[in-house]
């Protein structure tokens, strides 16, 4: 993702050392104060970040304030999401979420958006290339030097791209086409079939290709006889977005079916059994 102006921020802090005092687990490790300059000028100063599974962890407000004043933030306590805008992106961070949209693509944020002592907090480099700019890390002390960097600035802690609303769209499509008399986990497991596709070199490498993939005969029954346009329910919605955000149940499993149905027996004769999930089994 190209972000259209960037700041140049250089931190400098003591997390390796940490690191190696202290064990990383579950909870969350204080990683100490970070000092922030803005063009060689102190501006302030973060308290109380902490490391979690590697990352570092910034509360979205101060920092938004500290380093782009004119940021605006909107919090809604119900649904637990700060729709947040900036002088480029307008983007809304989720309570639990792994994900932030811009335009219609997902990207992950490289952790989990995360409520500690009702205050939001976000992985320090996701949030800064959220809001235009990029981080290096520094062990030698607790301080952070942000600075105005060129337009065509490099972009190498630019957000990585998880998934679009096409993607959604259509991974939505195949499990409710295949699978909406079936229980949730079998739902999530038609989705991983598909994902485990896209990823496998003797298969298409996008969902959409996958789904319609007719290279060794009609892959799919619903793109055959047109279930395949209907529209998903909002449970078939959920399983497709837990797919996309991670969520396996069937291990590397490529193929299923209902074995009271199934017109073949090449899938169970030729390939390994994982696991069977209300009407289909699924095999590797």
């Amino acid at each position: 993702m190209r972000i259209s102006k960037y700041f140049k921020i250089c931190v400098l802090c003591a997390v390796t050392a940490l690191m190696l005092i202290l064990p990383m687990n579950a909870a969350n490790d204080k990683a100490g104060d970070v000092s922030l300059k803005f063009e060689g000028g102190d501006v302030g100063y973060i308290a109380d970040p902490f490391i979690y599974e590697g990352k570092t962890y910034i509360p979205v407000r101060l920092f938004c304030a500290l380093v782009a004043p004119d940021t605006e933030i909107k919090w809604d306590e119900n649904a637990k999401t700060a729709a947040i805008h900036t002088k480029d992106n307008e983007f809304t961070l989720k309570v639990g979420s792994k994900y932030v949209k811009l335009g219609d693509t997902y990207y992950s944020v490289g952790g989990t958006i995360k409520l500690e002592n009702g205050t939001l907090f976000a992985p320090l480099r996701a949030l800064t290339a959220l809001i235009g700019g990029d981080v290096e890390w520094d062990a030698s002390s607790m301080t952070a030097n942000i600075t105005s960097a060129e337009e065509d600035a490099g972009d190498a802690f630019a957000l990585t791209p998880a998934y679009t609303d096409n993607d959604l769209y259509w991974l939505a499509r195949i499990i409710y086409a295949e699978s909406r008399g079936e229980p949730f986990q079998g739902k999530l497991a038609v989705g991983n079939v598909i994902l485990n596709r896209v990823k496998s070199p003797a298969f298409p490498n996008s969902i959409y290709d996958v789904i319609f993939d007719h290279k060794n005969g009609v892959q799919f029954t619903p793109t055959k006889n047109g279930s395949i346009y209907k529209e998903p329910d909002a449970e078939c919605i959920r399983a497709a977005k837990m797919c996309l955000e991670g969520e396996n149940v069937v291990g590397k499993s490529l193929y299923f079916f209902n074995p009271r149905t199934a017109s073949s027996s090449w899938i169970k004769n030729h390939r390994k059994y994982i696991v069977k999930i209300g009407n289909h089994a699924f095999y590797a």
